[in-house]
């Protein structure tokens, strides 16, 4: 899938199970706590920031 363009994958844990949010993806009860949509946001942030910096932008 990458063979072009280099990239990568973050996987970002989102489950919950106090909340009931513990189902496996493509599950029909799968959903995520918005919670760690934050940290996702703060990882692609940084990741942005560092790749940046590297390529001296």
């Amino acid at each position: 899938m990458m063979y072009d363009i280099p990239g990568c994958y973050f996987f970002v844990g989102s489950a919950n199970p106090a909340k009931g949010l513990d189902f496996p993806h493509h599950h029909p009860r799968f959903d995520f706590d918005e919670k760690a949509l934050p940290v996702g946001v703060a990882l692609m942030a940084a990741a942005v920031l560092a790749v940046g910096e590297k390529m001296g932008v």
